[in-house]
């Protein structure tokens, strides 16, 4: 078995400059969503420096008692969700998955109150001695088996020729959350965007008519989505 090494200097470029998100703007997602992002760095991190599993590099992890949805049911619907709205499919011969469990007494920061299942995967096929890295992260609610956020980046996407405009990003996420259903049937009242400094990525914040809203995340490098929470 491949033994992934990644240092900081590949994680950042590909993941640590969302953390950008929580000082951005002041608004409650936002700020959630760079929760959520640093939790995403140092779980990569954690990833490519920990030894593979004997059989498909899975860090074992029980079932918590309190959890309605159990780690294989997070796990499968993840792996659909990446594959629906990221297109990719994660194919476990490939990918290196860990799986933690946050209680809800002990979930302090992304998603307060709520018990929730991370799952996330570092494709091994990647060709990490170039700062190359694939990483999938999905946060999925333990009780209800609602997909809270989703994160996918690939350093290995050919660079944007042009800069992406505002209202071009805009009419992007439109498409995105509408094609994807992820409004649940809400109609868009209004998108904000903003640029990070140093304009790393576009944080598009998406207000429904329902009160509800959703936040996304363009890459600057790719014109690429590269991650949504609610």
């Amino acid at each position: 078995m491949m033994n992934l090494k990644i240092n900081k200097k590949i994680i950042v470029p590909a993941l640590a400059s969302l953390i950008l998100l929580g000082g951005i703007g002041g608004t409650a997602l936002a700020a959630k969503n760079g929760d959520i992002v640093k939790k995403n760095v140092l779980m990569a991190e954690k990833m490519t420096t920990s030894s593979n599993d004997a059989s498909n590099g899975q860090v074992s992890i029980g079932n918590p008692p309190k959890s309605n949805i159990s780690k294989v049911q997070a796990v499968d619907i993840a792996k659909k969700a990446f594959k629906t709205i990221f297109g990719v499919e994660i194919k476990d011969g490939e990918y290196k998955l860990e799986t933690d469990y946050f209680d809800k007494e002990k979930n302090k920061q992304s998603y307060k109150g709520k018990s929730i299942w991370t799952v996330s995967w570092i494709n091994k096929q990647i060709d990490t001695n170039k700062n190359n890295i694939q990483f999938n992260s999905a946060f999925i609610d333990a009780q209800t088996g609602e997909i809270l956020s989703m994160t996918s980046q690939d350093t290995t996407d050919a660079k944007a020729t042009n800069i992406l405009s505002n209202d071009a990003a805009k009419t992007m996420v439109a498409d995105f959350v509408q094609s994807k259903n992820l409004t649940n049937g809400a109609a868009i009242k209004e998108i904000q965007v903003t640029n990070t400094i140093p304009k790393k990525v576009i944080i598009a914040e998406v207000k429904l008519d329902n009160g509800k809203g959703l936040a996304v995340l363009i890459s600057t490098k790719t014109n690429k989505i590269i991650s949504w929470k609610n």
